[in-house]
């Protein structure tokens, strides 16, 4: 479950950046932070030391620099944000999802970082339309929605997996 310790970790740099930056700043650095850590190997044959250096870095902060930060920085700044059109709202995600597929149709055969990357960063847009479009649904609660969240939150903060890498992290920073 890598990605609950890269939402805790990108979370945390998240509010010390909002301590030093603007919103917008904060967004713009993650960006580029994800373009950094995404197109990081094609300088490994410029540098080869690079390449050294990205293998010993921890996996987890090549999840919070390469997926992370990006993710939860759209989700901070899209959370103050209110879109007033409706019609916006309904067919962001429609429209982000056929440019997704068709991106990932027509550039299938010719798969590489960049590519990837690219592909990626449509994922993240697809995921912040959906977002936008259901973060004003109210659904009545009912029963079955509070199971749900029991069972979602069990799941997620109990996980042997999830666990291990917490304490596999914190054995790495402190040696212990």
């Amino acid at each position: 479950l890598w990605y609950v310790n890269t939402l805790m970790l990108s979370v945390a740099v998240l509010f010390l950046l909002r301590k030093i930056f603007s919103d917008k700043a904060v967004l713009t650095i993650a960006f580029v932070a994800f373009l950094i850590s995404n197109l990081f190997p094609y300088l490994y044959p410029a540098v080869p030391s690079l390449e050294a250096f990205a293998q010993a870095c921890p996996p987890v902060l090549s999840y919070i620099f390469g997926k992370g930060l990006l993710c939860t920085a759209a989700g901070m700044f899209l959370s103050d944000k209110d879109l007033k059109s409706d019609q916006i709202k309904i067919s962001l995600a429609p429209i982000t999802l056929v440019v997704l597929i068709l991106f990932s149709v027509f550039s299938y055969e010719y798969r590489n970082t960049a590519i990837d990357t690219i592909r990626y960063f449509l994922v993240i847009l697809c995921s912040v339309a959906v977002f936008i479009m259901c973060r004003d649904l109210r659904l009545k609660d009912s029963k079955i929605y509070k199971t749900l969240r029991n069972y979602s939150s069990l799941i997620y903060f109990t996980h042997m997996l999830m666990i291990s890498e917490v304490l596999k992290f914190i054995s790495d920073v402190t040696g212990v």
